[in-house]
């Protein structure tokens, strides 16, 4: 079953690549996380207006390219003319934005696993999961690799349980929510994805007793990282995996 993943995943997960030395949620990003040793990628899909899977982060455009507007209205072709490079530094101009299944097929090329993190729009989330599912399966039965599925939307993890039993999933919190384990017994999530800032040793306990992988986000400063794993916290998503795997 998909589900064995449970047990290796990795101490340090590199948060949407590389960022902290490349243009997020990019193949150059991608590449320099592997260079630095990572062994799992985090990364953000998105639906297009034609309704097709990309990876990319924020709502809008603005920030990481040299677009306007908001992501969903624009199609796969228009979004591959854009430049998500040279917002970072000049020298990833020309850098382009990824499908899913781009970043499927660089997982299996070069042995790698991912937490691929579900951003879907409210109303959206069946459908999605419908493209989302089929193209995971299809890539896992050809060639397998670790993967976790994780959202902020209960709804989307829902709608992608529904289609499968075997994806391991995974609920996100950036803010604290007393009802977090009702969620995950009802999707059967193998991890809670924490914003570290709210973290605290009781809180970690109280996640831990459940057999749940803790996951906890963004850390890039070494010694709350120490901290963090001295409480219990299984792996931290970081920009800069390297620092962290130091630890």
């Amino acid at each position: 079953m998909l589900t064995s993943n449970f047990n290796i995943i990795p101490p340090v997960i590199a948060h949407r690549g590389a960022s902290a030395y490349a243009p997020e949620n990019t193949m150059p990003a991608f590449l320099k996380a592997k260079q630095l040793g990572a062994k799992w990628l985090e990364f953000d899909v998105q639906l297009t207006k034609d309704n097709e899977l990309v990876i990319f982060h924020d709502d809008e455009l603005d920030r990481t390219s040299n677009g306007s507007g908001y992501l969903w209205e624009h199609t796969l072709a228009e979004l591959k003319a854009l430049d998500v490079g040279r917002w970072y530094t000049k020298d990833f101009a020309g850098t382009k934005i990824l499908t899913l299944s781009e970043v499927l097929s660089f997982l299996q090329k070069e042995n790698m696993a991912a937490n691929i993190e579900i951003k879907a729009r409210e109303g959206d989330e069946k459908f999605m999961a419908e493209k989302v599912v089929p193209l995971i399966q299809n890539f896992f039965n050809q060639n397998p690799f670790p993967f976790l599925v994780s959202s902020f939307n209960p709804t989307a993890l829902s709608a992608i349980r529904k289609l499968t039993l075997d994806f391991p999933l995974g609920t996100l919190m950036d803010q604290w929510h007393p009802e977090w384990q009702m969620i995950c017994e009802s999707l059967n999530c193998i991890s809670v994805n924490v914003n570290h800032e709210i973290l605290t040793r009781e809180r970690c306990q109280e996640i831990i007793r459940t057999n749940r992988r803790l996951l906890a986000y963004t850390v890039n400063e070494v010694d709350r990282a120490h901290e963090l794993f001295s409480w219990g916290v299984h792996a931290v998503f970081s920009d800069c995996p390297d620092k962290i795997l130091l630890v």
